[in-house]
């Protein structure tokens, strides 16, 4: 389970880094209920994929400095019916 608690967190960090929406880094942490080490061990996860990651101060959010499309799919089906969806 801690698996998936940890992808989920990794595509939620691509999706507001995509957004330019995460705010500083303390806040970051914050909103996604975890410590800023934590926080960074997540995002140098993200770069060391190949992630372009930077901290614009003018926006005040994490950002790709280069278009970036992550494929996070993750899907269980049981009898056919989707029963899990990331």
């Amino acid at each position: 389970m801690q698996c998936l608690k940890q992808l989920e967190r990794l595509h939620r960090i691509h999706r507001l880094i995509q957004h330019e929406s995460t705010g500083s880094a303390a806040s970051l942490a914050e909103h996604l209920q975890m410590s800023p080490r934590q926080l960074n061990s997540y995002l140098e996860v993200l770069k060391d994929m190949g992630a372009p990651i930077t901290f614009c101060a003018f926006s005040k959010s994490y950002k790709y400095s280069s278009p970036v499309k992550f494929d996070f799919e993750l899907r269980l089906f049981v009898s056919e019916k989707l029963v899990y969806s990331l």
